[in-house]
């Protein structure tokens, strides 16, 4: 799920692959981290 939404997102960007690319890793771990102290609460 993660991995087709950073790719359809990586389409879209024309600007610099390399910068959008950081930038969705972050958006991810971000994501990760927030899914995990959402599962550690339950």
């Amino acid at each position: 799920m993660f991995h087709d939404f950073i790719l359809a997102k990586a389409g879209h960007s024309d600007n610099s692959p390399f910068t959008s690319f950081l930038k969705e890793i972050k958006m991810c771990m971000i994501a990760l981290s927030y899914v995990v102290k959402r599962e550690r609460l339950y």
